[in-house]
């Protein structure tokens, strides 16, 4: 309902749905037995913690932001997402690769669904392959730029994961999650 109205004169009303939902706390630990010795060598010893404990955890909360299934864990971007579909750009693309793909994907998220991508989501191999991507005219892609080497597609970051299967991809709205 918002619109522009003279002075005075009544304010168009917004209305909107809320939709309760719960979700559960999800807690991530890990733990390591520690001799006597190790207790001696406590520099050693906050290093082994920092390197092994807590790589684990955030090892594990990336495997479960991407692919969990919820039920106890994550629900993941991947599994919970809403998967592609290339509706009015089908077979409109010739010779698309993945830059033409992720841009489909961005102006469909912000035609259909009012989401502007803050966030993309690539395998390391397929960031590998964005980067060696090449014009017909043998030239590198100029939509794709590197700042302080962070790669971005038209201005949206784009960062990987292991825990993304090659030729899977997320892209995101961040201030939606």
């Amino acid at each position: 309902g918002a619109g522009p109205v003279a002075e005075a004169t009544q304010k168009e009303m917004s209305a909107f749905e809320l939709v309760v939902e719960s979700k559960f706390v999800v807690k991530y630990a890990n733990y390591i037995k520690v001799s006597t010795e190790m207790l001696d060598d406590i520099s050693f010893l906050e290093a082994e913690i920092d390197r092994e404990l807590i790589g684990n955890v955030l090892e594990k909360v990336d495997q479960d932001c991407f692919n969990g299934g919820g039920g106890g864990q994550l629900e993941g971007i991947l599994t919970a997402g809403t998967p592609f579909g290339a509706g009015s750009f089908a077979n409109s693309i010739t010779g698309a690769n993945l830059v033409d793909l992720l841009t489909v994907v961005m102006a469909q998220m912000e035609g259909d669904f009012f989401y502007k991508a803050s966030a993309i989501f690539l395998n390391p191999i397929d960031l590998a392959k964005l980067r060696v991507t090449k014009s017909t005219q043998a030239e590198y892609v100029d939509r794709l730029m590197v700042t302080a080497g962070t790669m971005s597609l038209d201005g949206v970051p784009i960062h990987t994961s292991s825990n993304i299967a090659q030729n899977k991809y997320a892209v995101c709205d961040m201030s939606q999650i």
